[in-house]
């Protein structure tokens, strides 16, 4: 069976976004307490599914499948919006993309995902 990458251009961070970026993800995940669990995902695909909700607003289940599972980029979500670290991506990012005239991201306000079904 071929797998295939599907792009979604629009959403896709540029190489030199990312590299600004990276510097921004907190190296452990977790409580920070004891060594932490060793990452499996590619970051860049989680940040790339998380900007593809946020401009989408897609259910996190139906998200393209070529991307990360749901589950684990809700993970991050979460967790970067409790310390901060998606808000400054997004700051990043915004400032980045203004200066060349780009799509500018807007967080999402909190949601109760469990009221629409969505976990």
């Amino acid at each position: 069976m071929e797998v295939r990458f599907v792009s979604h251009n629009s959403h896709n961070l540029t190489d030199e976004e990312w590299r600004m970026v990276e510097a921004l993800i907190p190296i452990k995940t977790g409580t920070g307490i004891g060594p932490g669990k060793p990452r499996t995902l590619d970051m860049r695909q989680v940040v790339n599914a998380l900007l593809y909700i946020e401009y989408t607003g897609c259910q996190w289940r139906n998200m393209p499948k070529d991307f990360p599972n749901h589950n684990s980029v809700r993970y991050y979500f979460d967790a970067w919006r409790k310390d901060g670290t998606w808000h400054n991506i997004l700051q990043m990012l915004n400032k980045e993309r203004q200066e060349h005239s780009s799509h500018v991201w807007h967080e999402r306000p909190p949601v109760n995902s469990y009221a629409f079904g969505d976990r």
